[in-house]
């Protein structure tokens, strides 16, 4: 990590935590996975939004590809989008996270990725946890394939989680 703890202009800097190696990281990928989704089912929103079109024995529909699912709540802004590869086990989820403040444009994301064919360097899974000062900066700290990753995503979970949901939110 940069000695001040500070994102520098342009850069991408990650934090040198100890690094996941397969098995491990592909075990820790599918439970992050299957953490996000359940949580995301069991969200109040999931009947109007996602359940109506997701979250059915079928729900890797072609339609659902690319969607973002726009989850406004209480203090944050919640977006959520799933999408899936040309093999069946190839998937990807990205939270993202932004206040509903306009004065506070920091993001947060989080995505799982898993592959079915991969190579030696990119590997079965990828776990990343990436911060932004806003939409469109040019840096962003990321954590890619860490413990620290992980630790991250499970409290970006945590955070939607006691996120009040908004008493009228559509």
């Amino acid at each position: 990590m940069h000695k001040n703890g500070h994102l520098t202009e342009g850069k991408v800097i990650q934090h040198a935590s100890p690094p996941l190696r397969a098995p491990h990281l592909e075990d820790e990928a599918e439970r992050l996975f299957d953490a996000y989704l359940e949580t995301f089912q069991q969200a109040p929103e999931s009947d109007f939004l996602l359940k109506r079109y997701f979250f059915e024995m079928y729900f890797e529909k072609e339609y659902l590809q690319d969607n973002i699912f726009f989850i406004p709540r209480d203090e944050f802004l919640w977006f959520f989008k799933y999408f899936k590869g040309k093999e069946p086990g190839d998937r990807t989820i990205e939270l993202k996270k932004r206040s509903t403040s306009i004065a506070e444009t920091e993001i947060e994301i989080a995505s799982i990725q898993t592959r079915t064919h991969y190579t030696y360097e990119e590997g079965a899974a990828d776990i990343i946890y990436t911060r932004k000062t806003s939409e469109k900066a040019k840096e962003a700290f990321i954590l890619k394939n860490t413990t620290e990753a992980v630790s991250r995503l499970e409290q970006l979970l945590v955070d939607f989680r006691n996120d009040r949901v908004m008493s009228h939110p559509y």
